[in-house]
């Protein structure tokens, strides 16, 4: 049986309804679908809280989650995110947390300052985020369990810098 990745996009705004399609998701789950069940919950996509459908699948299914995946924006939405977190580790501890997107890239150090972060994706290209010099202070610091350098040998940076 195939272990289940969640990915999941919080909600970014407090009280206000839009439909948006999650395109950071979608091309994740497009290049690990075929050797994992992929399964998205992005709160923009639908009207209203869906927290509950989230909780009902993980908590069904939470012998077979590999990780959870939890894309983050600094704002209303890292806050929504660390609470999404916090219940998924109450439903079973032993569920990887990996977090990505803008706040981990903006903020590193506050994003592993929290205790249920597992894993956080630490963009190190030093033209528009953190250098390799100041990636490694920041591990330093925050201590996570894995820091895995991004954004590197892309646009700008080099493999070195990773």
């Amino acid at each position: 049986m195939k272990k289940t990745i969640v990915l999941i996009n919080p909600n970014p705004v407090k009280d206000r309804e839009y439909v948006y399609v999650p395109l950071s998701l979608l091309a994740c789950s497009s290049m690990i679908y075929q050797d994992y069940n992929v399964k998205i919950f992005a709160e923009r996509t639908k009207k209203g809280d869906n927290k509950k459908e989230i909780f009902d699948f993980i908590e069904t299914n939470k012998e077979n989650i590999l990780c959870v995946g939890v894309t983050v924006i600094t704002g209303y939405q890292i806050r929504n995110a660390l609470n999404i977190i916090d219940r998924v580790k109450e439903i079973n501890n032993k569920i990887t947390i990996v977090v990505g997107g803008y706040h981990p890239s903006i903020l590193p150090e506050q994003t592993l300052e929290y205790k249920n972060i597992d894993i956080a994706l630490l963009p190190v290209s030093g033209t528009y985020v953190m250098d390799v010099n100041e990636a490694v202070q920041a591990v330093k610091i925050i201590q996570p369990k894995i820091a895995i350098p991004m954004h590197y040998a892309s646009i700008v940076g080099t493999r070195k810098d990773a």
